[in-house]
């Protein structure tokens, strides 16, 4: 299913601090990437977070899923991917 999110959306409407871009669950994971690509980027959902930053004028979006380094994390922020970096498992154990 494609949700369709515009600038005028409610999300935005509301006033939202911010949003989290992530996805799957432990029964149905969307994490669960594996070309090589997207492992060495190490952002899961960096296209997702491409198509719908640009909706979201005065809301931080965060990206979730996939980040084990930090220069990784640095590159996503600097090239605006992203306004911040959610931290799971990173934080929570050494690979």
């Amino acid at each position: 299913m494609h949700t369709r999110i515009d600038p005028n959306s409610d999300v935005e409407a509301c006033g939202f601090d911010f949003v989290e871009l992530s996805g799957g669950t432990v029964s149905m994971p969307a994490f669960h990437h594996r070309r090589e690509s997207t492992r060495k980027r190490e952002a899961f959902f960096a296209e997702f977070a491409e198509q719908i930053r640009p909706v979201f004028e005065d809301t931080v979006v965060y990206l979730t899923g996939g980040f084990r380094t930090a220069p990784a994390m640095v590159k996503a922020v600097a090239d605006r991917l992203t306004d911040g970096i959610g931290l799971g498992r990173p934080i929570t154990a050494e690979p």
